[in-house]
């Protein structure tokens, strides 16, 4: 693994770091006993969620996306001993992940907004689907209606449908505070569902006049 290779991470772990251990126990074995294998299993467990929200911010971007991914880890393993064990790990990663693509912004000169922009197709785990079902929403649709969310609503149903987090870590990750987290969450899903019931009702009305 790339990441791996770029840590430093050469000395051999004394006892292989099994998949089933908490992130909390991985988190040590790397810290403390420089164990590669520990860490590779965080890049590993971690990476679809990152690459997610990478791409949701680089507005689809995979290329740019996967490479600012490589970079969150290599900066999670130099930062990873300022990793607060109270805290969620997936959401500091995010956080990481957030702000490696607002420095590329900076360092590319993109225009700032465009981390309010949402790809059009958005990537997302099995849990995730089933939010989009039980909204009435279609998985091919669901980018467009999203668009026509506030884009503080988007980046939050993002981050709690789209990649699983729980509303505590999307407030991590955002900076914002549990209960706006929620009221976005709220405002945002009940737009999603209003938008769901209208397109159903102008599909209903096509075909009576067919």
């Amino acid at each position: 693994m790339a990441v791996r290779r770029q840590t430093g991470l050469n000395t051999p772990a004394t006892q292989d770091a099994a998949p089933g251990a908490s992130n909390e126990e991985l988190i040590s074995r790397a810290l403390i006993l420089k164990d590669a294998q520990a860490f590779d299993q965080l890049v590993l467990r971690n990476q679809s969620r990152v690459r997610s929200w990478l791409r949701h911010l680089a507005h689809g971007d995979a290329a740019l996306a996967d490479d600012l991914a490589q970079e969150t880890f290599l900066r999670a393993w130099r930062k990873l001993g300022t990793f607060k064990a109270s805290g969620s790990f997936e959401a500091w990663l995010l956080t990481i992940a957030r702000n490696e693509f607002l420095q590329h912004v900076r360092k590319s000169g993109r225009e700032a907004n465009r981390i309010d922009e949402l790809r059009q197709t958005v990537e997302t785990d099995r849990a995730a689907d089933e939010h989009r079902a039980s909204s009435g929403v279609e998985q091919h649709d669901m980018g467009r209606v999203l668009r026509m969310l506030k884009p503080e609503e988007r980046d939050l149903m993002i981050l709690v449908y789209g990649i699983g987090l729980t509303h505590s870590e999307a407030s991590e990750v955002s900076g914002m505070p549990v209960g706006t987290v929620k009221s976005h969450i709220r405002r945002g899903a009940a737009r999603v569902r209003e938008q769901a019931s209208h397109e159903e009702q102008c599909g209903d009305r096509h075909l009576r006049s067919q």
